[in-house]
């Protein structure tokens, strides 16, 4: 497997579309503050609707741009036959998938840091006060970000091992991506706290919205979300590597 990965990772940093997510993420990041700094009289209020939006930007645009760049790419090697290739040359289907998880969790994580430091380097060149944040809590949060972005991947895969065309990819994509959108709603108002906390085990939009300004509360338990979505993750793989291994190549 290690072959594999390392004869795809040039051919994966080569596409113009993943710098351009990169660059897009450094500038997202540092839009949230700019977006939210007027919007506040004090560093507390600006550090809890940093929460809020950045929230808003990890459930609905980040599944889109981590997906977007692995659909494409994987396409690309059904339809020009990379992928007839490598199992001619004696690759397991198995390592094939094992490959694209490596390599495209590791765009993810890449595409994860910009995002933060552009974001907590713009905010500290604004006056925010970080010390009062507790420290465990903020790698905990992020831990979790990354893991629950890492699962929006494999599930990118898993579709792309299905349907293997970028159109069809999409939209079956973005329409898993919209289950969100009935949390989205519950949140604006106070009668569903607990619909929207429950959600917080398969969303992050919970977190923000309970209005405290920091994502974890002694009662969001996440452990739960972490388990969530590692084993969501885990049976994504699963069913690819199913699909994938019956899968005919043309």
């Amino acid at each position: 497997m290690s072959k594999l990965i390392f004869a795809d990772i040039p051919m994966v940093f080569k596409s113009k579309m993943l710098y351009i997510i990169f660059g897009l993420s450094a500038f997202l990041g540092f839009s949230i503050v700019l977006i939210s700094y007027p919007e506040t009289e004090t560093p507390e209020e600006l550090l809890a609707l940093l929460y809020y939006n950045s929230s808003n930007f990890i459930n609905m645009l980040m599944p889109i741009l981590f997906g977007g760049v692995s659909i494409i790419l994987i396409s690309k090697e059904f339809s020009s036959g990379v992928i007839r290739n490598k199992v001619t040359m004696g690759h397991s289907r198995r390592n094939i998938i094992l490959s694209w998880t490596v390599i495209y969790s590791l765009t993810t994580l890449i595409t994860f840091i910009l995002f933060f430091s552009a974001l907590w380097i713009t905010a500290a060149a604004f006056g925010i006060d970080t010390s009062s944040i507790n420290a465990a809590n903020l790698i905990t949060e992020h831990l979790i970000i990354l893991i629950y972005v890492i699962k929006f991947q494999l599930f990118s895969i898993f579709m792309v091992c299905i349907y293997s065309d970028v159109k069809t990819t999409v939209i079956c994509y973005l329409l898993n991506n919209l289950f969100i959108l009935p949390f989205m709603i519950f949140s604006m108002s106070d009668e569903y706290d607990f619909i929207i906390r429950a959600g917080s085990r398969i969303n992050l939009y919970a977190w923000a919205a309970n209005g405290s300004g920091l994502f974890l509360t002694e009662s969001d338990k996440p452990w739960l979300t972490i388990l969530y979505s590692t084993g969501l993750g885990a049976l994504y793989l699963v069913f690819a590597n199913l699909y994938f291994s019956k899968k005919d190549l043309k």
